[in-house]
């Protein structure tokens, strides 16, 4: 828990949000073990309870990792539209056919060959991205810290469709149960902040 709250990164994250002060949402572990499946397409921002235009994540590589270990493919620019552009399953060909409409679109695609242990990327929220499988012999290790401003209220949520798409409900669960989860006790409208949530840098002013 300390990596997240170290200053350091928490001040990378207000200076990438262009904000003064930042606030912890989650921390969590991430361990892509040798065989794991790709990651689909997805933009982090789209499955959060709070009204915040911006986020970011650190991805903090715990051991070094090679291009066979569940690489991170980005869409460049997808960040700067602030709103979901789609999201896919975990379907090779699906996955496929949507980073060529992106690319078709004028979003470049980046993939990150080689990280090496404590190399630190920060991710902005509304950042497509998805990875491939791990095809390497070892587990690909890393901590993951979202941050978000100090002022952020918890969004209501949805009203969806009865026949509204399955990604769309997907997310929109997943919505309702990070509040639960990440905001305990808070309802739509509310200051995002609890113990869970703490203040991890704030900018002194002269």
């Amino acid at each position: 828990m300390s990596v997240n709250l170290a200053t350091r990164f928490a001040k990378i994250a207000a200076d990438l949000l262009g904000v003064d002060a930042v606030r912890l949402y989650r921390n969590q572990v991430i361990f892509k073990k040798p065989g794991a499946v790709r990651t689909p397409w997805h933009q982090d921002a789209h499955f959060f309870p709070i009204d915040a235009k911006k986020t970011v994540t650190l991805w903090l590589h715990l051991v070094d990792v090679t291009p066979k270990m569940a690489m991170m493919i980005f869409a460049n620019g997808t960040h700067r539209e602030e709103r979901s552009l789609g999201n896919t399953s975990r379907d090779e060909e699906e996955m496929r056919q949507f980073g060529e409409s992106l690319f078709e679109q004028g979003y470049p695609l980046t993939t990150c060959r080689m990280y090496a242990a404590g190399d630190a990327e920060f991710i902005d929220g509304w950042l497509l991205h998805c990875t491939t499988d791990n095809f390497g012999s070892r587990t690909r290790e890393s901590l993951v810290a979202v941050y978000y401003p100090d002022g952020t209220r918890l969004a209501p949520p949805r009203e969806l469709a009865a026949d509204a798409p399955i990604s769309e409900q997907f997310a929109e669960n997943a919505r309702r149960q990070t509040r639960i989860t990440c905001f305990p006790g808070l309802q739509p409208g509310d200051l995002a902040v609890t113990p869970m949530n703490p203040l991890v840098y704030r900018r002194q002013r002269p």
